[in-house]
């Protein structure tokens, strides 16, 4: 059983549902996959509903409050229930969202098998993901890592054991998605995508900042705005004729708008690991995290909040975006998914010999 909940994770839902299935065609050692979805971020509109409706789900959980407090204790006793009443072999979580904690918390309180998928990815420690992570993976029976700097991350934890490099299971499933978007179109590559979301870059002076810059390229801008985000952004780039203001977009359109671009600008850290999939170079707008080893690889540049720094990191979009991407990705690994199957039913079959 997995615990989905967030819009990231119906994405990487539907990979796993592939990479069982696989396995299942195969393989005498049969794997039955289902979800229980939290229901935290759950929008018909802005869901890849094309993908949802493909998914085993159990249940999903309907919220009364909009709190995000109250979601979350929601969410404990809800899936509580529904996992004691499923009584799977194991739990798969992925990520560090509060789904992700949720489950964890569950699971280890049932004496469950908590599998947790991007263990280790570390991020700035000030962010509530990071907070989430490190409680999930100290609880974690098997950690999957996305990277070997994850491992490490890990081992430097105090959690030496039972950590398995896989590399990004969700590759394949994304780029078999984004190879549809464009639906025969050629990709003309001309526009900077910019995603801005994260409470702390949400200041008047940061966006304007960043607003202020891209004003000054002389190249198109396709900023997508968080609901939160929109009136703000709006106003900031109104009369800015160079800059188109969006709402939130269906995620085809995300991805069909990344693979349009020349270059990202975004804080979210799972448009960084996408853009990288289709060789797009990021300027992430973080004080610290965000995909360290594709920093390392020279294929991403964090930028800070003055003008100067964010004029430095255009600069440097705009020399290199046409250069040749790197062929190899720390992100990925030959054969990953049959490692992690691997590694979960070896966990599992533990539990039922005990």
């Amino acid at each position: 059983m997995a615990i989905v909940g967030v819009r990231p994770q119906y994405i990487k839902a539907a990979a796993l549902t592939q990479i069982v299935a696989r396995h299942n065609r195969t393989d005498a050692r049969k794997i039955e996959l289902s979800f229980i979805d939290s229901g935290q971020h759950y929008s018909r509109e802005l869901s890849p509903s094309f993908l949802i409706e493909a998914l085993a789900f159990r249940e999903r959980v309907e919220h009364t409050t909009k709190d995000p407090f109250g979601v979350f204790l929601d969410s404990i006793s809800e899936i509580g229930i529904r996992i004691r009443a499923d009584d799977p072999d194991g739990v798969i979580v992925v990520g560090d969202a509060n789904p992700t904690l949720v489950g964890a918390i569950v699971a280890s309180k049932l004496d469950l098998p908590v599998i947790h998928f991007e263990a280790g990815a570390k991020r700035d420690p000030a962010e509530q993901e990071e907070r989430n992570r490190r409680v999930v993976d100290s609880l974690a029976t098997l950690r999957l890592c996305v990277s070997q700097r994850a491992v490490a991350v890990l081992e430097g934890e105090g959690l030496p054991k039972n950590n398995v490099w896989t590399g990004d299971l969700w590759y394949d499933q994304f780029m078999r998605i984004a190879s549809s978007p464009l639906r025969g179109r050629p990709c003309v590559r001309e526009t900077v995508l910019v995603t801005i979301h994260r409470p702390h870059n949400l200041l008047t002076s940061t966006l304007g900042a960043i607003s202020g810059e891209l004003a000054g390229l002389g190249r198109p801008v396709r900023w997508v705005t968080h609901p939160r985000t929109h009136g703000l952004v709006s106003r900031l780039c109104r009369g800015v004729a160079s800059i188109r203001v969006e709402p939130a977009l269906s995620y085809r359109d995300v991805v069909c708008a990344m693979c349009e671009s020349v270059y990202v600008v975004t804080d979210s850290g799972g448009l960084i690991r996408e853009a990288h999939h289709l060789g797009r170079r990021v300027l992430v707008r973080r004080d610290i995290g965000g995909w360290v080893e594709l920093m390392e690889a020279g294929v991403n540049r964090r930028i800070g909040r003055s003008s100067s720094d964010i004029h430095a990191g255009l600069e440097w979009a705009e020399r290199h975006w046409n250069d040749e991407y790197p062929s190899s990705s720390p992100l990925r690994r030959a054969d990953g998914a049959r490692i992690a199957l691997e590694a979960i039913l070896s966990t599992v079959g533990s539990r039922d010999e005990t």
